[in-house]
Formats: C-alpha cells, structure tokens, sequence
C-alpha cells in the first residue's frame, strides 16, 4: 500500500488532524510549487521505499502530473526520506535522509538542478536537525557513541548505578536505545566550521527536535528536566504534580519537559520560561523576524504574583509569546490549544483548537500588545492564494489527494494512492457504539467478511484500541500485530475498539481503574454483537498491543468471559518483572494500576489486581510479541508462568523490532502471524504453504499440551514427576 509519509505520531490521526497539521503538501515560500512524500514497503527487499513528488501550483488544474524529484529506500527502521524544508530561496529543500545500510545525515537538494549535497557527515546517526531559512545554519541531535572498550568491560566491570536493563544488556552489540540516563547528543554546524557539540544538562530526545530560527541567530529546544526545581510542585496538575514528587528523590532525568533557549553564536543555552512544560499541546513558531517565539503548552512563571493571580497561573498550561532576548512574557490564550504555524511576515498565528471533542483552528493576530482572535475574518490559506491540498478518506474509500482553488472552490483528484484496489474485494466497515458493562459508551469499527451474511454467526476478532472515526484502516491503527481487513477476509469478523464517546478515558489512566473500565468494555462488546446475531461467542479472539497488553490481560484474569485465542504484543503489563526493570525510571505505572507498590499491604493489592500474579486463571492459548530485547525480557515473566502451568502460549521474538513495526518482514512475521493464529484457533483451518508447517506443528503440540497442577489448592496432588 502507498501511503502518505508523516511523523510517526500522525499516522494513526484523522485526515483532518493530517491536514491541520500541514504534512500533505510542503510549500515553497512563495507558494509557486510544493512536494508530497510518499512511501511504501518492499517486502522482497525488506526496505521502505521514500518518492518525493513536486508539483507546480500553476498547473495543477490542467496538468497536475507530479514530477519525482527524488527516491530513497531505508533497511532500517528509520524513513528513508523525513523533515523535509524549504530554503527561502524556493528553489532548495532540506531533509534528513538515508539509503540502505547507510546512517540518516542532513542533505540539500536543489529541485531545479537536481543537484544533492549531504550537509552533515557524523559518525552516528542523525535522528533530528533544524535549519535556517538560507540552508546555513544546522542544529542537529545524533545517537551518542556508546560502545565501551571490551578489555575495559572485562578488566573493570560495569558498575550500576542508573541504567536501565536495556541499556545494561547494549553494551557493545545492538542498536542504541534512549533511556532515562542516555539520550541523543546536541550539535551545531555552521558554513566552513567544523560541528560543534553543546553540552546539555538535560536530555534531549528525537521526539523533540530543535526549532531554529530563521535566520539562524538561535534555536528552542525541548528537553526531559534532570534537577526538577521543588517550586514546580505548586502547579496544580494532578499528573504533573505526581512526577514532580517522584523526580526530587530521582537520580535520572524526569519525564518532565521544559523550553530552553540556545544562543547559536556564543553555545550557551537557558531556560526560555522557568517553568515546565506540558507533552499535551506542546508547540512552537518563531516570528519572522525572530524577535520572539511563541510556544504552547507552557506553564506560566508564578514568581511575583500573589494570591488570586497565582492560583489562576497555577491551574492552566498557556500559549505564550516571549520576545528575545528581553524575556518579556505576552499571553497569546489561556484556552487548550497547540501551535501550528505562524505566518510569514505576518503577526498572524494558528493555533489547534483542543477544547472540544472536534479541534478546530484558531486564528489570532497582536495588535499592539495584545493578541485577538481573528478566526474566520480571513481564512490564512487564501490570504495566501495558495491552493488547499488535503487528504481524503473514509472507512470504506481509500486515501487519496485532492486540491482545492479556494477563491473559486474547484476542486481535483491530485492523487490516488492506490488505484489497485479496484481490483480488490475488500471487508466492509461500518462505524458502530455499544455501551459498556459499567454503563458507559464506546465507538469503535465493525469490519465485515467481503461475503458477509447476516443469518450467519462468525468468529470475532477484537483489537483493542486507535479507532479514529473516517479513516480508512488496512490493518489498523498501528502495524503491530492488528491486521483488521486481512482477517475479515478469512471470513472473522473484527471489531477495532475506539474511545469512550465522552472523551473521559484519560482520567482512568494510571489508575486502579484502568483495568476494570477497559474490561467493561470488552464485556459490552461482546455482548452487544452476540444480541445482535454478529457473531459465534464461542470463537472469539482479542488482539492487544503496546497499552492495552495490560488492559487485557486483566481481563483474562478478571473476567468471567472466555476468550478461544489472545495475542498480547510488546506492551505493558502492571507486572512485576517489568516493575522490577526500571528501578530508577520516574514511571512507575504498575504501582498505580495495582494500588501501590508490591511491598508490605501493597503486595496483597498486587496479588488481588496484577494479571501477572494471576496467570493461573488464563486458559486461552496466548500468543506472546516482544520487539527488542527489554520488549523480550518484559515477556518473560507470562512466558515462563504460562509454561509452567502447562498452559497453550507461543512466543514469537523480533530482536530488530520497534514499537510501531515498520520493516516488511518483521510486519509479515507480526500481522501475517496473527492472521495464520486467528484462523488456526478459531477456525481450525491451516494454510497450506510448506514453509509454514513449522508453525502449525508447534500450534498442535500447544492443543495437546496438559496443564500443570501448579497453583491448585492444598492437597492436591505434588506436581513433580519421578525420574528413575
């Protein structure tokens, strides 16, 4: 499948949070032309291939045929083709990119001559940058060198203090993996001088790339705080409150954010606001002439302010306006809102709107000193005359790009994606809500069998969570493991489960009642589809990924419903091991969903809640998914449990994997994997390819596999066996 290339965040969004974020189209600054990025996998070669289309505004409603400017293929996990920018001149992007078995470094390209300049060549990879709008200031983050002299291992050993185990078991082998200790490096690189490393006390992340302005004078960073100031405690943000409690007593950094500010000219960087920084609504822009910035997300100084005042500042997270160097502080809104873009030579900025269940866009402009919502007086795109290039899709139509005159409202096809798919039966989709066992209601996807036959019942398939409504899914919201139209098509129906209609599921996060409230709604799943004649309850299958790994796990060990298979995919657990893994980490999430930590009167919560001290109850044949190598220990705890009970569990092991699967193959091993599980467990049907007969042995020898006695009441039978 062809798709359009954004960060990894967006692409389980809707296309209009696609659109509002502006990753379809990347216009010149003058608006005369603008590229698309696409990518698709190449499962022969194990790669993701990378094209990046020019278009030219003038001629697409006569000839919108694109003009390949470019093509990068990445065999690792990373995309061949990111970041893209232009330079002010129009006629040069930027962007970080890599071909296989190569490390991504910055490159120059010249759309015009075609010409290709790597701008960067570190020894490591580079996982960010920014540059200035001329294309001659760089500031880029790179994975730090972490190998350490074998002799120096063996002759000194490794001392503990505050790694994570991953980080323990990398030394010398494996790819680098940030931790709470360990995190990419910050560099400058300036014409004709050699890069120029800046120190940071704190750790810096890809996820939080530079912002550099536009004339390259300075750059805003966003960084996890190592040294929380104790002041940060009177915010009153429940969430934040609780992480600024457990990093004062914390040797690593915290996962708390906060702005600081790099003078690119003298190296030195302070923070912009002394105050931290929220990861919901976070955002920035700089103003053209980059006398100041703007930033969303941001606490408010409470220093100097008094009573009223301070409890109010206390309360919200803002968007702020700060000019440089003088530090001077203008509220731009208090309303919950991230920034998308400040307009060019303009005193104009966008903002997402998130107060609502649908975001909007907000419009502000300063007048004086004071920023008004403008929003609707002039829409910015056609201030711009620029046309609109958005995508478009929906639960049954696939992804395509179309482009919009907006003085006029005409409107084109630029793009389909994937006209192949004419020549496809595809599962249908129809958006369906069901209330949960506890009362509340939940929206989610029903994808159906091509043949689908109402007076028939079939075998179901849940996969747990991501539905965004209107988006068309191949497989899901993410590519590990789910995989909803190829299993609809073996004839399983699949349910795709969405998010409470009240927007309320945040507030059980963390909790004690995460786990009852997501076991509610896979009770009220099933039987709302059973009432309604869909499907056979005694051939039903739950696939869980990444969170809900604990959610249902919790369910398997909590409920009274039966499940006929599981797959539980590199998640989280509320598990011990796992708790036991990240001894220094601020993120103690299996001490809140268990009701405290596992000592003293905790450990009888953790007995009573944790799912891994309830294996006993588990009797579904459970396919285990580990990406990585922490991700395979993580495992291990309900591997082990499970075997020993003697009960069905098979564990598949991607030691190249990440979280969100991208290479072809490990995706094949993921999803075609769970395609081949499903119907084995709930049809009892086999496929045929010899390669596969592996597997299916496996799978049969775990059908006949005796259950242990192990943790059966007292009396019953030792379960050691007599070996003489």
């Amino acid at each position: 499948m062809r798709r359009l290339a954004m960060p990894e965040g967006y692409t389980s969004g809707s296309a209009e949070t696609i659109n509002r974020a502006g990753f379809v189209a990347q216009f010149s600054p003058d608006g005369k032309r603008f590229t698309v990025l696409l990518r698709r996998g190449d499962l022969r070669h194990n790669s993701n291939n990378y094209s990046l289309l020019l278009f030219e505004t003038s001629h697409l409603f006569r000839s919108a045929n694109p003009k390949l400017l470019l093509e990068m293929s990445s065999s690792s996990n990373r995309p061949a083709i990111r970041s893209v920018k232009w330079l002010r001149d129009g006629a040069r992007l930027a962007f970080l990119g890599e071909g296989p078995g190569e490390t991504p470094q910055v490159y120059i390209l010249n759309v015009f001559t075609k010409q290709l300049r790597k701008m960067t060549h570190h020894a490591t990879p580079v996982v960010a940058y920014d540059i200035d709008e001329q294309g001659s200031t760089i500031v880029f983050e790179a994975e730090p060198s972490v190998a350490r002299p074998v002799g120096k291992i063996e002759h000194q050993g490794i001392v503990v203090t505050t790694q994570g185990l991953d980080e323990l078991l990398a030394q010398n082998r494996g790819p680098y993996v940030p931790s709470w200790t360990l995190a990419e490096e910050l560099y400058v690189r300036k014409p004709h001088q050699s890069e120029k490393n800046i120190p940071l006390a704190d750790l810096m992340i890809d996820s939080l790339p530079p912002l550099v302005s536009p004339r390259g004078r300075y750059a805003l960073l966003r960084v996890l705080v190592r040294k929380v100031p104790t002041a940060w405690a009177e915010y009153k943000d429940e969430h934040l409150h609780k992480l600024v409690e457990q990093s004062l007593n914390s040797e690593i950094a915290s996962p708390i954010q906060q702005y600081l500010l790099l003078d690119i000219a003298t190296g030195k960087s302070a923070p912009l606001l002394n105050t931290p920084s929220s990861v919901q609504n976070a955002g920035a822009a700089w103003a053209w002439d980059e006398k100041s910035v703007a930033v969303s997300g941001a606490y408010y100084p409470l220093e100097g302010t008094q009573d009223a005042q301070r409890s109010r500042l206390s309360r919200n997270t803002y968007v702020l306006e700060i000019s440089i160097p003088q530090r001077r502080i203008v509220e731009i809104t208090d309303r919950p809102a991230s920034i998308l873009r400040w307009l060019a030579g303009s005193k104009r900025i966008i903002l997402e709107l998130h107060d609502q269940q649908k975001n909007a866009e907000l419009a502000l402009e300063k007048h004086a000193r004071v920023w008004k919502d403008v929003t609707g007086r002039i829409p910015p795109e056609k201030a711009l005359a620029r046309p609109e290039v958005t995508l478009e899709e929906d639960l049954n139509i696939r992804p395509k790009i179309f482009v919009t005159n907006p003085a006029s409202g005409q409107k084109a096809l630029l793009l389909d994606l994937n006209p192949e798919f004419d020549q496809l039966e595809l599962a249908s989709a129809k958006r369906v809500q069901w209330q949960a066992a506890d009362g509340h209601w939940v929206e989610g996807a029903l994808f159906l069998p091509p043949d689908y036959t109402p007076s028939i019942r079939y075998p179901l398939v849940i996969q747990t969570h991501g539905f965004v409504n209107g988006k068309f899914y191949v497989d899901g919201p993410w590519s590990s493991a789910f995989a909803a139209r190829p299993l609809a098509c073996q004839g399983i129906v699949v349910l795709q489960v969405g998010y409470a209609t009240a927007n309320d599921d945040a507030q059980f996060v963390n909790t004690t009642m995460e786990g009852p409230r997501a076991m509610a709604v896979l009770e009220g799943a099933l039987d709302f589809l059973d009432r309604t004649g869909v499907i056979d309850r005694s051939r039903v299958g739950i696939i869980a990924f990444s969170r809900t790994v604990y959610e249902v796990s919790y369910t398997l060990t909590h409920s009274s419903y039966r499940f006929a298979a599981v797959t539980l995919a590199d998640g989280f657990d509320g598990g011990y091991l796992q708790y036991l893994a990240y001894p220094q980490s601020p993120l103690v999430d299996a001490a809140y969903v268990n009701g405290g930590p596992p000592v003293g009167n905790g450990l009888q919560l953790w007995l009573r809640n944790s799912p891994e001290f309830n294996l006993d109850k588990v009797h579904s044949p459970v396919r285990l998914e580990a990406y990585g190598r922490l991700s395979l220990i993580s495992g291990w705890e309900r591997f082990s449990m499970l075997s020993h009970l003697g009960r069905p569990v098979d564990y598949v092991y991607i030691p190249g994997g990440i979280h969100i699967l991208v290479k072809p193959w490990h995706r094949n091993v993921s999803q075609q994997g769970n395609v081949d599980w499903f119907t084995f467990w709930l049809k009892g049907e086999v496929d045929p390819d010899p390669e596969k007969r592996g597997q299916y042995d496996r799978w049969f020898a775990l059908r006949q596999r005796p259950e242990s006695s192990l943790g059966e009441a007292e009396g019953a039978a030792p379960v050691g066996r007599d070996l003489r």
